[in-house]
């Protein structure tokens, strides 16, 4: 009976120790990891609208690849052009109200009648020039029309004095070719991206196999695997903070 009684001792003790020992072993096995650098992309994203001006309707594209401040992505045209400033003016022709000019020539008839200049011509000039609508027009000599004759010979009019006169009359125009002064808008529009970078802190915890137990997240989000005896994977929990 003794004897039974310290055998049953002896294995009690074999089973503490044994116990002890597999505990022990366990907890100082157990690995914690930390990984600060493993980051993420996530992409930001917003409407990005652009106005494009020319002076050529037929130069806007019908989309854009837009990159600025990080953010890139393809603008597509809305709508037509519109005019913003500037005006089509088709050809013009100016036409000069006409214009004249007064010329003469002093003389007298001499004794025989006959009719003789006494003084220098006060002349017209072969051309003039005409502002109209801010534009300079050319005007030239088309036609003339006597005021005053001094018909020769004449003898009943001698040793009087007779001044000749008449008027020059001149005309002109001008054409003026079509000009084009518009300038165009055209706006853009898409959607942009840019890519985010974010940086997240984990910690792994690891069982005396080598086996993950524990995913901790930066957020407090947390995954724990769970396995059977003969290390296989048996269940996953996920927490969330």
């Amino acid at each position: 009976m003794k004897i039974n009684v310290v055998i049953k001792l002896l294995i009690s003790l074999s089973l503490i120790l044994t116990m002890r020992v597999t505990s022990t072993v366990q907890a100082e096995d157990i690995k914690v990891s930390e990984h600060p650098n493993l980051s993420t992309i996530s992409f930001e994203s917003r409407t990005q609208q652009i106005t494009i001006f020319s002076t050529n309707v037929d130069s806007f594209e019908t989309s854009l690849n837009y990159n600025s401040d990080g953010f890139s992505g393809t603008l597509n045209k809305q709508g037509n052009p519109t005019v913003v400033s500037g005006e089509l003016k088709p050809a013009q022709t100016i036409t000069a109200p006409t214009h004249s000019c007064g010329s003469s020539i002093p003389g007298k008839y001499v004794a025989n009648g006959n009719w003789v200049p006494t003084g220098p011509e006060i002349s017209c000039p072969w051309e003039k020039t005409a502002k109209v609508q801010d534009v300079t027009i050319t005007l030239t000599r088309t036609y003339e029309t006597s005021s005053k004759i001094c018909p020769s010979p004449n003898k009943s009019k001698a040793n009087y004095a007779c001044t000749m006169s008449w008027v020059y009359y001149y005309d002109g125009s001008i054409t003026l070719p079509a000009s084009d002064t518009r300038n165009y808008a055209q706006v853009y529009s898409g959607t942009v991206t840019k890519p985010v970078e974010k940086i997240a802190k984990y910690t792994y915890t690891y069982n005396s196999s080598g086996q993950l137990t524990d995913i901790l997240f930066k957020s407090g989000k947390k995954i724990s695997y769970e396995y059977d005896k003969n290390g296989n994977l048996k269940k996953t929990t996920v927490v969330n903070p």
